[in-house]
């Protein structure tokens, strides 16, 4: 399995994470498989609500179908969709072949640690008092660490590097007068190293994996270590801007909900006049993961897990996943700030 999640956190009352999952399974046998979906839920976000709509799945159709017609399928039953498209029921997966799936979902976040901390002694981020920069302290809550961490603020971003576990960082830093080269225009961040410059050069780019983990130890399968779906990410979390920085004309009509230029640009006032919104955006990665299904699953990196055989709900423990899946989770965070 390949798997990719986006998870937006946002810090605003009432706080809540927005999870889209997409996910790609490959079936050795021809078999039918039950598919579900559940946020991690104790680490990265709150339990979901019993009253609150679940996770939506969608069997994205395509791969390995043909334009054939006048023969019958080798599954001749459809898949089915539980309630409120919380899970499907029996897909069937042709032998040696693929089926590709996508989620989303919703779920609050823990009142008293949200996956990013923005609390210091005397409060949440807020105004330096010169008002052009921003005081206070950010802490990475999750059981992962935060690669390639940025800060984006009124159309500039800042790189605040990598984030273990607990670990804090002031932001004040960032926009002082020493700050040499810190406050980059929103275009730069798009910058992509040539593919054909391999991994090695492309650990420079904003949100470029590093080399695959495995936290069993195994053998890294090659395959993983070329991965550059990040490539497709970045222009999808600010798609205007990339318009803009790329001169393309190519539109993301299916994903536009993902693109949130808007909050980074100043925004019209009544009667006239423009302001900047009260808010700072924090974009970073987690360790891209490659390992058995099930270790990973369990991993402070995986922000949800996988279901297959059952649903979340049905049975009181997830069934063990078997096979091998690689995980690229990416994180947004929009932060509230302070006046």
């Amino acid at each position: 399995m390949n798997k990719v999640d986006l998870i937006d956190v946002d810090l605003h009352q009432p706080r809540q994470a927005y999870g889209r999952t997409w996910f790609a399974l490959f079936s050795p046998r021809a078999q039918s498989y039950t598919v579900g979906l559940e946020p991690a839920a104790g680490t990265w976000t709150a339990p979901i609500p019993p009253s609150a709509p679940g996770p939506v799945l969608t069997l994205l159709e395509g791969g390995d179908r043909t334009p054939r017609t006048g023969a019958s399928g080798l599954f001749p039953r459809p898949y089915e969709y539980v309630e409120e498209a919380q899970g499907l029921l029996r897909v069937p997966v042709p032998v040696w072949a693929t089926r590709s799936f996508a989620a989303s979902w919703r779920a609050p976040l823990l009142a008293k640690q949200p996956p990013i901390g923005i609390e210091d002694d005397i409060g949440p981020i807020r105004r330096a008092r010169d008002g052009d920069g921003l005081v206070g302290r950010l802490t990475n809550n999750l059981p992962a660490e935060l690669r390639t961490v940025a800060l984006f603020y009124r159309e500039k971003w800042y790189s605040l590097g990598t984030l273990a576990p607990g670990e804090s960082r002031r932001v004040e830093p960032l926009f002082g007068r020493d700050a040499q080269g810190q406050n980059r225009p929103l275009a730069q961040w798009f910058q992509v190293t040539p593919p054909d410059r391999g991994l090695a050069a492309g650990r420079s780019d904003p949100l470029a994996p590093n080399l695959p983990l495995a936290p069993t130890g195994r053998p890294i399968p090659v395959t993983a270590e070329e991965r550059s779906t990040y490539r497709v990410i970045k222009p999808l979390l600010f798609y205007r801007a990339f318009r803009s920085a790329d001169d393309r004309t190519a539109t993301n009509a299916g994903l536009r909900s993902l693109d949130q230029t808007w909050r980074l640009r100043p925004q019209p006032e009544v009667p006239i006049g423009q302001h900047f919104r009260d808010e700072a955006i924090l974009v970073a990665r987690t360790p891209m993961l490659s390992d058995r299904a099930e270790t990973v699953a369990g991993h402070g990196a995986s922000p949800s897990r996988l279901w297959l055989g059952d649903l979340p709900g049905d049975e009181p423990a997830r069934p063990s996943l078997a096979g091998f899946i690689t995980q690229e989770t990416f994180v947004r965070v929009f932060i509230p700030i302070q006046k």
